[in-house]
């Protein structure tokens, strides 16, 4: 054997094996990961070919759906039913522009399931109103168009959830592989993932009470006005408090929880009287946001619950953690 196969041979013994790194197994790491004001988010270039023609579809409707419903607000009496589908629809379409990006460039599978909730309330509202309303053109070729686009975005957005929940690579990044980590993780997710949609529905109640009462009393101005600044206080208690494992922020959030479900059930039960029947034209929608807006508190007060029994058990720490060294990545410390 001569020197150069003898070194051949060597080099072969001591070259060490190639490691499998988080790159290869589609895990994303801290320099493909951008900071940004709602936290660690993956860069465009990290977006599959689903998950941009999912976002494709969505813009398109949401754009549609303002042109459309701009339209039709032009044309529309400010005391009709109309107006109030119209104000609605400009409300959950933004909603909808905030659940897409975040969702999918943070890989939260609740927002997308939540767009998907969306989307089918939209549909809903969209039938009740060309059914019991005055029919017209505008409103048939809306009522069409969403009724082709969204049951593509329904398909493609379960695909993308299930995904996100079996590989839960984002989660990986965020607090390691520590499963119980992950599991508080994703609770709190949840939480305020929910806690932005009863946002959104408290905002088409408001729109509900404001434009469909014949008069309103001194007693609906005095509960908007305080509801509307407690549904606003208690979301950022709510999604600020549970992160930081704040107990007063927490006693906080379940004392004004509360008053939100008392006012809708007392709202459902003045709906089915018969002294309000000047609801009749626009029933299937109230009750449909106000028995969702419902559910919704429910979840959010039963994932408030468990994030709060999961204080103390190290999410906190893991989640400091992961700012500072972003923080001092930024510092180039």
């Amino acid at each position: 054997m001569n020197g150069v196969e003898s070194k051949a041979i060597m080099a072969k013994v001591v070259e060490p094996e190639s490691h499998i790194t988080f790159a290869d197994m589609g895990i994303p790491t801290s320099d493909q990961l951008q900071n940004t004001v709602v936290g660690k988010a993956r860069p465009f270039s990290d977006i599959s070919n689903t998950e941009k023609v999912y976002i494709s579809f969505v813009l398109v409707s949401v754009v549609a759906t303002v042109i459309l419903t701009t339209c039709r607000l032009t044309t529309t009496d400010v005391k009709s039913t109309d107006f109030t589908l119209c104000i609605i629809l400009l409300i959950n379409t933004a909603f909808c522009f905030w659940f897409v990006f975040e969702g999918v460039l943070r890989e939260r599978p609740c927002e997308i399931i939540i767009l998907n909730i969306a989307t089918v309330v939209i549909v809903v509202y969209l039938i009740a109103n060309y059914v019991t309303g005055i029919q017209n053109v505008l409103k048939l070729a809306q009522l069409i168009a969403t009724s082709i686009i969204c049951p593509a975005l329904f398909i493609l957005g379960l695909f993308i959830t299930w995904n996100y929940f079996v590989s839960r690579r984002f989660v990986f990044w965020i607090v390691g592989a520590n499963e119980a980590l992950q599991t508080f993780y994703i609770n709190l997710l949840i939480f305020q993932d929910f806690l932005k949609f009863d946002l959104q529905l408290e905002s088409s109640i408001v729109v509900i009470v404001m434009t469909t009462a014949h008069e309103i009393c001194l007693q609906d101005i005095i509960i908007l006005s305080v509801g509307g600044v407690t549904t606003i206080v208690k979301f950022i208690v709510g999604y600020i408090s549970m992160p930081r494992e704040s107990v007063f922020g927490a006693v906080l959030f379940f004392l004004l929880s509360p008053a939100e479900l008392v006012y809708i059930i007392y709202k459902l039960n003045e709906i089915f009287k018969k002294e309000s029947s000047h609801y009749e034209e626009v029933v299937i929608t109230i009750v449909t946001c106000y028995i969702l807006t419902l559910a919704v508190n429910v979840i959010v007060i039963i994932t408030g619950i468990i994030a709060v029994i999961n204080f103390g058990k190290g999410l906190k720490q893991k989640l400091q953690d992961n700012k500072n060294r972003a923080q001092h990545k930024i510092q180039g410390v």
